[in-house]
């Protein structure tokens, strides 16, 4: 059976997220004596981990992911690997931003994809900030654990992250809210964290300071060397949790978007490709023909009854009034989404987020032009139908200027 990936992703820096990696890594080895592996890849804060572990690895990730097998088996990544006191496997971060720029994706992918059938529990620090290198992983992951905390600031932060994950359209139930640092005296409440949040928290780590810094002064994550304290059985009891509600076999069968393939790619949809065109079914009131349109139009028909674009109270001559409105209905879409059967039509992030702006621009914008009016050497855009739209855009030379049409 195939293992799990567990992604971590910070609410905000500073907030804990390489500490709980660590300490979740080891707890999951000392409660059910399974050997875990740990990835460091969080590229902003390059070898917190080596500190939280006390290792100093010759051989980092970016050497990993550049190595050239044709399989990564036990055997070949046994040199790129440390191996603490413990017994938990670690591939660390580079410790040098410009050996950092040289992770390749793709190498970053089979090694994804090669783990989980070595290791039944995999956690990767993936740092606080969601990017290409952070969505790799969540394609690969069963869950994604993102760190709070019951600081204003932090929860402000988060609420972009979880935001910035819901964009890519990676299923809510995925995302769980682990709540660090937690005390009963803070006056912001775990309940009111969780209304903030618009999600149920799944573990709070009670905050106890002096436990972890004398852990991090000894390089000796408390989870190894503190077995008593009560930090420590809360994360044995999120490991139990795991194993008692069997959440991650459950979410191992959630349908996830994946990067597309260049296959994928070439495969735009014949209604994409319209619009692209210049073509809009719902400008034109064209019944819908294929899938595609036939999703636009749903997922538009229950923006409306959401949303009332036209009652709305923005100031749409305002710029930042139009961009508020435009995410509160972006988001609106992205709701929707969740609820869609999108099986064989949008098989890739791409193919999502196009969706996403094709709906935007129509209903907020003039849909297909959208792209055209914001393109500046565009200087005319003459419409005579739903599929003949002509454009211009002046071909300038050192003697004369002059103007060619062509049809979009």
């Amino acid at each position: 059976m195939p293992g799990h990936i567990i992604a971590v992703v910070g609410g905000k820096g500073g907030i804990g997220k390489s500490v709980f990696s660590a300490n979740l890594a080891l707890a999951y080895l000392m409660e059910l004596r399974q050997r875990p592996l740990l990835i460091d890849l969080d590229m902003a804060s390059l070898g917190d981990q080596n500190l939280i572990l006390g290792m100093r690895p010759p051989k980092s990730v970016v050497d990993i992911s550049r190595h050239n097998a044709s399989a990564l088996d036990l055997k070949v990544l046994t040199p790129f690997m440390a191996t603490t006191a413990q017994g938990l496997s670690f591939i660390s971060a580079p410790t040098e931003p410009t050996i950092a720029k040289d992770l390749d994706m793709d190498g970053l992918g089979k090694l994804l994809k090669s783990v989980v059938n070595i290791f039944p529990f995999i956690v990767v620090d993936c740092g606080s900030i969601v990017d290409s290198t952070t969505v790799k992983v969540f394609e690969a992951a069963t869950m994604i654990m993102v760190v709070t905390s019951q600081d204003v600031i932090v929860l402000n932060q988060t609420k972009r992250v979880l935001n910035k994950i819901q964009e890519h359209l990676f299923p809510p139930d995925m995302v769980q809210l682990v709540l660090n640092r937690f005390t009963q005296a803070s006056v912001v409440q775990a309940a009111m964290v969780q209304k903030n949040m618009g999600k149920n928290i799944f573990a709070a780590i009670p905050e106890e300071a002096e436990t972890c810094t004398g852990s991090l002064a000894r390089s000796q994550p408390f989870v190894a060397s503190s077995p008593q304290a009560p930090i420590t059985r809360a994360y044995h009891d999120i490991i139990r949790k795991m194993q008692q509600t069997n959440i991650l076999a459950q979410l191992s069968q959630l349908k996830k978007p994946t990067g597309a393939s260049a296959k994928a790619a070439a495969e735009a949809p014949a209604a994409a490709g319209e619009a692209s065109k210049g073509t809009s079914p719902m400008a034109s009131g064209a019944k819908p023909v294929d899938p595609w349109t036939s999703m636009k139009l749903r997922i538009h028909k229950a923006l409306v009854e959401t949303m009332d674009l036209k009652k709305s109270n923005i100031d749409t001559s305002d710029p930042k009034q139009r961009e508020l409105l435009r995410e509160k209905t972006k988001k609106a879409i992205l709701d929707i989404l969740t609820r869609e059967d999108a099986t064989g039509i949008l098989s890739s992030r791409e193919k999502s987020a196009q969706m996403v702006k094709e709906v935007l621009d129509e209903a907020l914008g003039l849909g297909p032009l959208e792209d055209l009016l914001a393109d500046d050497a565009v200087t005319e855009i003459m419409v005579n139908a739903r599929d003949q739209i002509y454009i211009e855009r002046p071909r300038r030379s050192p003697i004369f200027c002059a103007c060619a049409s062509r049809r979009a």
